[in-house]
């Protein structure tokens, strides 16, 4: 792996920082007195990056700048000693890159990692690794990552855990003629899924029994080339839905807590337009028991750092449903 270093004089303190492709990875602090290691890992924009850069705000602790691309980082680091860029701009080979982002870890004698949000955030896997290293992953568990990037395992585990769920197949078996056997059980209409993946790929609302086979195969079909995984589960459609989701944060002592919620049912082709906080016409005891749920949902995976857990809510009934949970910093949370 080729690395690229520009030195750089900053105030009393020296940083490094790890850049790879046009984002800062890894960013570390080494204070008059002793080596001290507060590292960032950047693998999307600049945006996640400044967060939590403001939350390490002293002199003592984190200063960074974004640095678009290696020619510029002279004129725009102004806080850097080190830049070190690592691999070529395509994404495998930069950005999904986890061993040569642990590798350059190590290399500088950073401690831990901050994913931010995007690429490998929620890649347990990555978390693993990191962990397996030595390192500090600055988020969830891996076991959490894993469990909440299955749909069907996390609905499994959420049921056990006593969090509602929308009347569904959850499980292993997705021969097509067992699969519409049990959308016969559920009702039509009815919401095929993936169960790994999001964005609205591989999803589709089926009306009557005459329209399930073929749109059972186009999802798996659609989920095996988006997400590498054609596996499939089946819920109830809500025809009147509002989203709702909570922002939950962890310790590693099993303390959870949630900060309220957000509405974001306003979507187009299941991508989010408009967030709103506090969600608009809910009642203060709706409210309480929504951020209950999501701190149960939490717990039941032993969860720490921030996270969102999604809800349903079917507007007829009144009735909120556990949808899925986002294992990392959610791009919508400052809402």
């Amino acid at each position: 792996m080729q690395i690229q270093t520009v030195t750089l004089n900053t105030r009393n303190s020296k940083y490094s920082i790890i850049e790879f492709d046009r984002a800062h990875i890894i960013l570390c602090t080494h204070s008059h007195h002793h080596f001290n290691p507060y590292p960032l890992l950047q693998s999307n924009s600049s945006e996640p990056k400044r967060h939590v850069v403001n939350g390490f705000n002293s002199p003592s602790k984190i200063h960074t700048q974004t640095v678009p691309s290696p020619s510029t980082t002279l004129q725009r680091n102004k806080s850097a000693d080190e830049a070190i860029r690592i691999g070529p701009p395509p994404a495998r080979l930069s950005y999904l890159n986890g061993s040569s982002i642990v590798d350059a870890a190590i290399r500088t004698g950073a401690q831990a990692i901050h994913p931010g949000y995007g690429f490998l955030s929620e890649s347990a896997h990555f978390a693993q690794l990191c962990g397996d290293k030595g390192l500090t992953f600055i988020g969830p568990p891996a076991s959490a990552i894993r469990d909440m990037g299955d749909k069907s395992a996390s609905k499994r585990i959420m049921g056990a855990a006593g969090v509602p769920l929308v009347p569904g197949y959850h499980g292993n078996e997705q021969d097509v003629d067992f699969m519409k056997s049990e959308a016969d059980k559920i009702g039509y209409p009815i919401l095929i899924k993936p169960t790994h993946g999001g964005g609205g790929k591989g999803m589709r609302i089926v009306q009557s029994q005459s329209d399930f086979v073929e749109s059972f195969l186009g999802a798996q079909r659609e989920a095996a080339a988006s997400f590498g995984i054609n596996t499939i589960l089946l819920e109830k459609y809500i025809t009147q839905p509002r989203h709702i989701e909570v922002q939950i944060f962890g310790d590693k002592y099993g303390n959870v807590l949630h900060l309220y919620e957000r509405d974001c049912s306003v979507q187009r082709r299941h991508q989010k337009i408009i967030e709103e906080a506090p969600a608009p016409n809910v009642t203060n005891e709706f409210r309480s028991h929504l951020g209950q749920a999501a701190v149960s949902a939490a717990k039941a995976v032993n969860y720490h750092s921030a996270g969102t857990v999604e809800f349903i809510v079917d507007t007829v009934s009144g009735q909120f449903y556990f949808m899925e949970m986002n294992t990392r910093l959610q791009v919508e949370h400052p809402v």
